[in-house]
Order: structure tokens, then sequence, then C-alpha cells
């Protein structure tokens, strides 16, 4: 087993929005210092839409799955590890052109949530059904997340039946977002990688604490016990997990949140 990292440009969204860079980068700038520094990219297609970018590129928001932009990100991306996040997407034809873009680059897995696959009824998967043949045939996994605080009462049971439902759908825990939801239900490391853990292939990772206007915490910073970590990392290890361990936290330096998760986790692989 081995965690193969990969740092979102979540991170740097969040990190430029707290004024730590006076003027943004470009894209390439950033995805060069993520490589050279040894780590996958997980990429965000709304790049450009947040304030202090609009400010430093003069522009409001550009979609990274759009066509106009695959030339640009596969060499960029070539030979290189990547992922996507989805876009805020409900139909076919907006599944298929983000699939088109992953696959065309060369990213391996897409992370979606329940609302991208299951837009009419959580008990109706015929676009979820449609959505993952095309993926399977332009070989990128569909990873179903856990859902995050807008989820007042857990979302485990729907999860469940969900990846029961779909043999080819692929799973993805967030590890916040299993303890920070807006209800007071208690959620459980546990009881999600029980659950998920045969279709995992995707990692975010990151801590919590009990504030509902903060989240995404550097692992180890946090209130996830340390008994909870290791749960997980016990579970990938018989797994034998080589899937991604995707960072997706708010602001601290980047590349300085990467050396530092990586070595509290290999702290507590010395555990298991």
């Amino acid at each position: 087993m081995k965690l193969h990292y990969r740092i979102s440009l979540w991170n740097y969204f969040h990190y430029a929005q707290h004024g730590r860079y006076a003027l943004w980068r470009s894209l390439e700038e950033v995805v060069n210092e993520i490589y050279l520094s040894g780590y996958g990219v997980e990429l965000w297609p709304s790049w450009g839409e947040y304030p202090i970018v609009e400010r430093a590129w003069g522009r409001k928001k550009y979609d990274l799955f759009d066509e106009i932009y695959r030339e640009r990100l596969r060499n960029l991306l070539k030979d290189k590890p990547s992922s996507w996040h989805s876009g805020n997407i409900y139909t076919f034809e907006e599944n298929r052109r983000q699939i088109d873009t992953a696959s065309y680059v060369g990213s391996d897995v897409i992370v979606v949530h329940l609302r991208h696959i299951l837009t009419e009824s959580l008990d109706n998967f015929a676009l979820a059904r449609k959505v993952i043949a095309y993926a399977n045939l332009k070989n990128v996994k569909i990873a179903l997340e856990n859902g995050g605080p807008e989820n007042d009462a857990s979302p485990l049971p729907i999860l469940k039946n969900v990846l029961d439902q779909l043999d080819d759908l692929k799973a993805c825990i967030d590890t916040g977002h299993i303890y920070h939801t807006r209800g007071n239900k208690p959620q459980s490391m546990k009881a999600y990688v029980d659950v998920m853990k045969d279709k995992l292939c995707h990692l975010h990772l990151h801590d919590y604490i009990e504030d509902k206007e903060r989240d995404h915490f550097m692992p180890g910073r946090g209130l996830i016990r340390k008994k909870d970590w290791l749960y997980l990392l016990r579970a990938l290890s018989e797994l034998d997990f080589e899937g991604a361990a995707v960072l997706e936290i708010r602001p601290s330096p980047p590349l300085r949140i990467a050396m530092e998760t990586e070595k509290f986790f290999n702290y507590l692989l010395q555990k298991i």
C-alpha cells in the first residue's frame, strides 16, 4: 500500500483568497510547482472564479472542462498523475464533456457528488448508468464522494444504496466530510470506511474542528482521533490501496501542507 499524494487546486484558491499572493500565477506555474515538488494534481474546473483571481487576471471565470483548453492541459499534464473534481453539472452532456476532457488529457478519476449523477431522485439511476458506461469507454473512473456540510443527516445509507446499485461506480472517501456536517448526528470513520472500502479508488484528506464556518484543516491538526486515522490506514493496507490521496486543505502554503501531511501519515503508517 502506498499513498500517492496529490494537491488540489482548491488549496491554491483558498490560499489566494486569504491574500497570500499579491498576484496570481498562471495555471502552468502552479501545476509545474506541484509536479516538481513530487506531487500529483487534482484540478478544480472553475479556475478563475475567485475574487483575487478576477483582480489579477481581469476576467470573471473560465471552465477548464471547455474544449478550448484541452490541448493546453494535455501538454501540461502529459504523463503526470492528475484527477478532477466535477463542476456543478446535472446532465449527461455536461458529464460527457467532463469525461472527454479527463480522457484527452490523461487524467484517471473524476470525483462527483450525488447531485451530479442523480438529478431527478435518489432511486433513479438512469443518468448515472449512462455516465458511468461512457466513462468506462474513455478509461476514466467516476468516484462518488461522501457529502459535506450541506447534508444535515448522514448520507451513508444513501451512499451504500447507490454504490450497491451501480457496479462500476467507484468511491472517494472525504475524511473531513464524515464529521463536518450541519446536523448533530454522530459520524463515524469506521462506518464510512466499512461501507465504501470495496469501491474505494480515491481519497480526499483533511481534518475538521467543531466550527460550522471553518473546515478543511491539515490532518493531525483537528479533531479526528488518531485511532480513526489508523482505522482508515489499516483498511487501506488490507486493500493494498494504490489510489490517489488528494489534499483539500485551507490556507497555509500548499506545498508546506503537503510535506507536513506526508510526515504525519508516515508517522501513523509506522503504527499499523
